[in-house]
């Protein structure tokens, strides 16, 4: 499956949002001076704790380093951390509660920076990774920049922001002390810098972010306004930015800075404004963040130290944020660095092992009890895994054309008609036959650049008509997202869409049961090697008069089999649990063109996004009776195909077609329980095969294991080193907030 990134949100990449807001009542924030924020409220160096242990030989290196990292706890970080994270449980748990345990995170992060730095210092000796090195690194940039400075005009406005930039790294050598590090020992190759680079990006962004959130309210006047149809859900992942993404131009440079309305946004790189936005209401969201800024004392715009604030990124705020920022990446860079250590004991004995055991407890636990089964895949995932199924269970995918707001009504008229039960069915029956949906893709098309996913693609030749297409550049690898599971992206808008006084209207060809299990057919055929759909015919009760069909007998129980309208079966070939996340195999394609047309058509958003669907279980759900029926007969035959030992039935899924009180519902079947094993075993040698049970198996086994060391390491080196002797903290200066 892919491996997704979601951005970490670290104090430092958030406190510029907490400031972007009122103080959400703290209000004591605003009577404490300069100098009080200032403080410094806890200081720490792990190197007074050493002697005797792994780096005890580093001790006065290491020491010689600190001198130039970020040490000390300033009571304004703890502050702004507060507003971050802490204000709504300060109204469970009271300040002092609250205030104690972000300081104590606090000082246990700072704690993993100096280690981190103290295992890459003894780790990079041979590579000249040194603490004399680390200085000279320091000095030759700081070197360089005045080289860069020296050759510029005086006055000039290039040269003033150079000097600003030099000045806060001068301010703030932890910054560039982070960097080597970070960079393995200053090095300039792109795999050295991603982690660098991507950082300050992260940093950048969250910067753009707050000042966009504050400049909504003042270009919300300047909008176009809206006229376009509610968006369908998105599928999931589709807006999951790749591992370590940042933008860079031809030179493979970062590309990417804060805009203030102050300063261009074409020198900004590929940040893009929101809609409305100019630069007056740019410069008044800047204002805006300066202003909360100053509240906390965290720039100084008066006396003899005025900062420069035409540039975010030459804010004294800013470094300290990313000063944060790079301590954070240290630290998850030494746990990355860590997996190989990690994966060492993930061999292949302990992966089989491992896979045995799981197996036996599963097949323990649910033959026992099929309560738990359900309960089991009910949220299984990539990492809640069912190695062992239950014969007849399974998943379906709904596809859901709802009836219109007239035959609701209509039927609701009936209802209190004094129809019987077996008039009423009918009574439905003959309205089903009427539904007309559509496509609800419609408010992808959007006049609004930042909100469309759709691209307008002209007709090869005269004849044919162009098309909206959806999400093409992430599905064609070309975007900064990850292409999202089971969505290929073959389906191009059912309708029209015409820009008319830049408002996009839309009309919708119309989509019927039959329409759709045809397109199901064509899709699939077209789209899978050597699949075959076969479509039955209306069933008999569907070609009587509209009150002759019976479905409910003298004793008063309904024959749920005189719903079902149409079924289908779809052959894609062998059929591999194995390969169900597997791009290249045929179920994986079969399932792209089922979950696509879900989201082209359906009204049912519960089934959207799901893992696989709806579960299904043959005892009695929740689901409505004629929608239970259906699916546990779709999940039974399929099984019964698949269960063929002998090859004489090849595998298929039996799809149904059956009408409810919420109109037409097209099930299709996607996973099937077959009883027993269910992926036929572990194989080591196919654990980066991407897509095959061997590969997501592996990587949940991985996940455990990185988080669980992760967590021992922590727990060590929290032990080792957060003391009296390494820790020290100023109480006093902090009581104020304790008191609250």
């Amino acid at each position: 499956m892919n491996k997704k990134n979601i951005l970490k949100k670290t104090a430092a990449l958030v406190l510029g949002s907490a400031l972007t807001v009122a103080a959400t009542g703290c209000n004591f924030v605003l009577t404490d001076n300069q100098k009080d924020m200032a403080q410094t409220i806890a200081e720490v160096d792990i190197t007074k704790s050493m002697a005797g242990g792994e780096y005890a030989e580093l001790a006065t290196e290491i020491s010689s380093i600190l001198k130039l990292m970020p040490s000390k706890i300033i009571k304004r970080d703890l502050v702004a951390n507060f507003l971050s994270y802490g204000y709504q449980q300060a109204q469970t748990y009271g300040y002092e509660m609250v205030f104690t345990q972000l300081l104590d995170s606090m000082v246990k992060r700072e704690v993993l920076v100096q280690y981190a730095v103290a295992h890459y210092l003894k780790a990079g000796k041979e590579d000249g990774i040194t603490a004399v090195n680390c200085g000279k690194y320091k000095d030759a940039t700081l070197a360089a920049m005045q080289a860069e400075i020296d050759k510029l005009t005086a006055g000039t406005e290039a040269r003033k922001n150079l000097e600003d930039e030099k000045a806060l790294l001068e301010k703030h050598p932890e910054v560039l002390t982070l960097k080597y590090f970070l960079t393995n020992g200053g090095k300039t190759d792109k795999d050295s810098v991603e982690d660098y680079n991507y950082t300050v990006y992260s940093l950048r962004k969250s910067f753009n972010d707050s000042l966009d959130n504050l400049e909504a309210k003042y270009a919300k006047a300047e909008e176009k306004e809206h006229n376009h149809a509610t968006a369908q859900t998105l599928p999931k992942g589709i807006d999951t930015q790749k591992e370590k993404y940042y933008p860079t131009n031809a030179a493979g440079e970062l590309n990417y800075s804060v805009y203030t309305g102050r300063n261009l946004v074409v020198d900004c790189g590929e940040y893009e404004t929101i809609e409305g936005s100019t630069t007056a209401t740019r410069r008044k969201a800047y204002n805006d963040f300066l202003s909360n800024l100053q509240s906390y004392n965290l720039v100084q715009s008066k006396g003899d130290k005025v900062e420069n604030t035409k540039e975010a990124v030459l804010l004294d705020y800013y470094y300290v944020e990313l000063s944060s920022a790079l301590g954070q990446a240290l630290i998850d860079k030494y746990f990355a660095d860590m997996e190989d250590k990690v994966l060492e004991g993930l061999n292949d004995v302990y992966a089989t092992k491992k896979y045995s055991e799981q197996l036996a407890d599963q097949e323990l636990a649910y033959e026992k009890n099929s309560d738990a089964f359900n309960t089991a895949i009910g949220s299984e995932s990539a990492t809640s895994i069912t190695l062992y199924g239950l014969e007849n269970f399974g998943f379906v995918y709904n596809i859901l054309l709802p009836f219109s707001t007239e035959q609701n009504e209509v039927y609701a008229r009936a209802e209190n008609s004094g129809l019987t039960a077996n008039e009423l069915f009918n009574v439905r029956k003959s309205l089903a036959k009427n539904i007309v949906g559509k496509d609800q893709r419609a408010g992808w098309i959007n006049e609004h650049e930042d909100e469309s996913h759709a691209t307008y693609v002209e007709g090869a030749t005269a004849e044919e008509a162009g098309k909206w297409v959806f999400f093409q550049d992430i599905l064609d690898g070309k975007s900064e997202f990850e292409k999202p599971d089971h969505y290929l992206g073959l389906i191009p808008f059912n309708g029209t869409a015409t820009l008319v006084d830049e408002k996009y209207e839309y009309t919708y060809n119309d989509v019927t049961v039959d329409s759709v299990l045809g397109d199901l057919k064509t899709l699939v055929e077209a789209n899978v090697t050597g699949a075959s759909v076969a479509i039955g015919d209306v069933e008999a009760s569907y070609e009587q008069d509209n009150m002759a069909t019976k479905y409910v007998d003298e004793k008063g129980e309904t024959d749920y089999s005189k719903f079902v309208y149409r079924k289908a079966t779809i052959k894609v070939g062998d059929v591999n649990p194995y390969d169900y996340f597997n791009e290249t195999s045929n179920v994986y394609k079969m399932l792209s063109v089922a979950n696509e047309m879900m989201f082209a058509y359906s009204t049912d958003t519960g089934c959207l996004n799901t893992y696989m669907g709806y579960a299904v279980t043959p005892y009695t759900t929740q689901f409505v009776k004629e929608f239970e029926y259906a699916a546990q007969q779709a999940v039974k035959e399929t099984v019964a195909t698949m269960k063929d030992t002998d090859g004489s039935v090849e595998d298929a899924f039996s799809v149904y077609a059956v009408p409810t009180q919420f109109g037409w519902h097209i099930i299709i079947p996607t996973f099937v329980f077959e009883g027993g094993e269910v992926y036929g075993g572990y194989n080591h040698a196919d654990k980066d095969v991407e897509g095959t049970f061997s590969n997501i198996y592996y990587e949940y086994l991985k996940t455990d294991a990185v988080a669980s060391y992760r967590t021992d390491v922590e727990s060590k080196v929290n032990n080792t080193y957060n003391n009296e002797d390494s820790v020290t903290l100023y109480k006093s200066r902090y009581q104020d907030l304790l008191d609250l």
